[in-house]
C-alpha cells in the first residue's frame, strides 16, 4: 500500500512553492487582487468528487502561480490575458543560439486558467539570416 503522505522531494518542493505563492497574495495591491477576482467571474472547476465549485481570485493565483513556480517560471502579479508567450530567451539561455539549417523540436504544454493540456511537439528549421 502506498503511503498517504510519502513526503517525496517533489511533493515537498510543491508545498514550499504553494506557501510562497500564498504569502505573495498578501503583497498584491487591491487593484491587482481585484483583477484576479474579475478574471475568475463565472469560472468554475470540478472537484475530485464531481462537485462544481466557483473559482475565486485567491484560488486562481494559487493554482496558476504554484504551477509556474513548480516549473521555475516567473509569477504573475496580474492574470494573463493574451494567450501566447515568446520562449526565445528561455530557449537560447538553455541551448544557445541554434545554427542555420538545423531543426529545432520543442515540446510545449499550455497552462490556461490554472489547467495544463497534453504536451504538443512543434518543429521548425532555422532559416538563414535575412540579408
Amino acid at each position: 500500500m502506498r503511503p498517504r503522505n510519502p513526503r517525496t522531494p517533489e511533493q515537498q518542493s510543491h508545498r514550499s512553492n504553494l506557501r510562497a505563492v500564498l504569502r505573495r497574495w498578501r503583497t498584491l495591491t487591491p487593484e491587482q487582487r481585484a483583477a484576479w477576482c474579475i478574471a475568475t467571474a463565472n469560472k468554475y472547476f470540478v472537484t475530485e468528487t464531481g462537485r462544481q465549485v466557483r473559482f475565486n481570485g485567491y484560488n486562481f493565483v494559487a493554482s496558476l502561480n504554484t504551477r509556474r513556480a513548480d516549473l521555475d517560471l516567473a509569477q504573475f502579479d496580474l492574470p494573463p490575458t493574451d494567450g501566447w508567450s515568446d520562449i526565445t530567451e528561455l530557449y537560447v539561455a538553455r541551448h544557445g543560439v541554434p545554427k542555420t539549417g538545423t531543426s529545432i523540436w520543442i515540446r510545449t504544454c499550455q497552462h490556461i486558467d490554472g489547467w495544463t493540456d497534453a504536451p504538443r511537439v512543434t518543429r521548425a528549421r532555422v532559416p538563414a539570416a535575412a540579408a
